[in-house]
Formats: structure tokens, C-alpha cells, sequence
């Protein structure tokens, strides 16, 4: 009976003691619970992407904030323009560059000159007025610089220009347009020269250094004068065909009026005056008497008729 008894109380303990273990399996069953809020933590990563969208969207809004420092550039525009204001200041010493020229430059000198023979007034005196200079020579020093190469041309068998205007040191090209050959050549004291006998061609060139008159003949054609005036001073002028005349950025002070013309009973004129500043007009007259052509000799000092004869 006492076994019978203790088994059944095994049995029951057992019995009670399988129902307690299956309580506790259930209970870790639960973990799979929490795995759950696990699924909740990837969904706060989430926000964070959100966040960080919104504060790209906000680096948008401060564009238009740089749109506001851009009306700020006008500001530094108008400091330029300030600036433009003393380049005015800088142009007003390009006129003080005359001075280079000459000391001062304000004076001028115009008017009317009138050509006269044996004191009447010529009615056709362009043909003279083309062969006249008007020219100033100060006193002070003046910087003179040659001109660039010029021509004097034979056609025709006439030379062109007849009368030519330079500055020391400048050269002068001689070119044959005729079919014909031409000899040009002067003897004018401290001028002399030769460019020898050429038909149609570019010609041969010469310097003429010094200052004065150069009287042009041709060898071959007795006819054929031209002539030349070297100057030391840039301020010369030719009258228009009306004898109007104006020279310009003269220095003030002291100096002559230089009036010359081949074919006046004194070619070249000298007068003494002072010039001030401003302009000061003149009326000159100048009465022509010397023949077109002057008597002269060829290159060998001898009469052309005589040369001829002699060939």
C-alpha cells in the first residue's frame, strides 16, 4: 500500500512539474516580441533622411539672399565713375604736350597775301601763290625733325611741284615720267649735286641737309627750273588759291616772319616781331619782278647753247 501511495504522489509531482515547465516555454516565446520594436528602429533612420532633405531645401531659400548682394555691385559702379572724373584732369596736359614743340604754342599768326607786279595786284596769281612759303622762325631753340621722303616729278618735261618745302635732312626722290631722259642737278652753294641722266625710272634720290634755297635745272633742258626750300623750323605754310595763309602753335616771344618766293625782286624776306598770345593777322604783299625761269648755266658751268654746238 505504502508503494502504491508513493506513486501516486511521483505521478502527481510529475504532473505538477510538467505543467510549470511548459509555462516558462511560452514565456520566451515573447522574445520574438521585442524583435518587433527592432523592426521599429530602422523606422528612426528614417526621420533623419527627412531632416536632412528639409535642410537641403533650406540652403535654397538663402539664394535669393545672394540676390541681395548683387545690387550691391552698382554701389562700387559708381566709384568708376568718380574716378572717369579725374581723366579730364589727365587730358587737360595733352594741350601742355605743345610745349614740346615750343615753349608756349598759344600764339597764331593769319591773313591774306597779295601778289603785286610792279605794285598792281595780279588778277591770276594762283600760279604764284603755289610757289610762295610763309614761314616763322622763333628765336628760341626749336626742335625740327626731317619730313618723310618726297618727290619732285619730270613729266612733260616740266618739273612738279615747282616749288617744295622741307626740313633739314629730309631726302627728295627725282622720278622720270617721260619717255624722254632728264638730268637733274643744282649748283647752289653748299647744295651741290648730281643724279645723273635716266630715262623713264623711279630716279635717284638726295638729302638736302642745311638750310636755304636750292635752285633745280635739267642738263639736257635748259627750260626745266624748280626749287627748293629748306627751312629750320616746322612752321611754314603755303597760301590757298585765294592767298589765305594760318599758322598755328607758335611759340610766344621773338622771331621772323619769313616771306619767300623764286620769282619776288627779294626771295627771301625777313621781319622782325614779337608775337603774343592769341592770333594776329597780317596782310603782306609781294610783288613778283624775276622771270619764271632764271638764267643759268648746265652741270659743267656752260652755256647750253654753246654745249650743243660743241656736239
Amino acid at each position: 500500500m505504502k508503494r502504491l501511495i508513493a506513486l501516486i504522489c511521483i505521478l502527481m509531482v510529475a504532473a505538477c512539474a510538467a505543467p510549470q515547465r511548459s509555462e516558462p516555454v511560452p514565456e520566451p516565446a515573447k522574445p520574438p516580441a521585442p524583435a518587433e520594436p527592432q523592426a521599429d528602429k530602422p523606422a528612426p533612420p528614417e526621420p533623419p533622411d527627412r531632416v536632412r532633405q528639409q535642410p537641403e531645401r533650406i540652403p535654397a531659400e538663402p539664394e535669393p539672399v545672394t540676390v541681395e548682394p548683387e545690387p550691391v555691385d552698382p554701389e562700387p559702379v559708381s566709384e568708376p565713375i568718380e574716378r572717369r572724373a579725374p581723366q579730364p584732369t589727365t587730358t587737360t596736359p595733352d594741350p601742355a604736350a605743345t610745349p614740346e614743340q615750343v615753349p608756349g604754342g598759344n600764339a597764331a599768326l593769319a591773313g591774306r597775301i597779295s601778289i603785286l607786279r610792279n605794285g598792281r595786284e595780279q588778277p591770276f596769281a594762283d600760279t604764284h601763290l603755289n610757289q610762295t612759303v610763309i614761314a616763322w622762325l622763333p628765336d628760341g631753340p626749336t626742335r625740327v625733325e626731317p619730313l618723310e621722303e618726297q618727290q619732285i616729278v619730270t613729266r612733260r618735261s616740266r618739273f612738279f611741284p615747282q616749288t617744295l618745302v622741307v626740313t633739314s635732312g629730309t631726302s627728295i626722290r627725282f622720278p622720270n615720267l617721260d619717255s624722254i631722259q632728264h638730268n637733274v642737278f643744282s649748283l647752289s652753294p653748299g647744295h651741290r649735286f648730281d643724279v645723273g641722266l635716266y630715262g623713264s625710272a623711279e630716279g635717284a634720290n638726295h638729302v638736302f641737309n642745311g638750310t636755304g634755297t636750292v635752285d633745280l635745272f635739267c642738263n639736257v633742258h635748259a627750260n626745266m627750273a624748280a626749287f627748293v626750300l629748306v627751312l629750320e623750323t616746322p612752321h611754314f605754310v603755303q597760301p590757298d588759291p585765294e592767298g589765305q595763309f594760318r599758322l598755328d602753335n607758335l611759340p610766344e616771344g621773338s622771331g621772323q616772319l619769313l616771306v619767300w618766293n623764286y620769282r619776288a625782286e627779294q626771295p627771301l624776306s625777313r621781319r622782325p616781331m614779337t608775337l603774343q598770345s592769341g592770333l594776329r593777322d597780317l596782310n603782306l604783299d609781294l610783288d613778283v619782278t624775276r622771270p619764271a625761269v632764271p638764267q643759268h648755266t648746265n652741270k659743267h658751268g656752260e652755256n647750253y647753247a654753246q654745249r650743243r654746238r660743241g656736239n
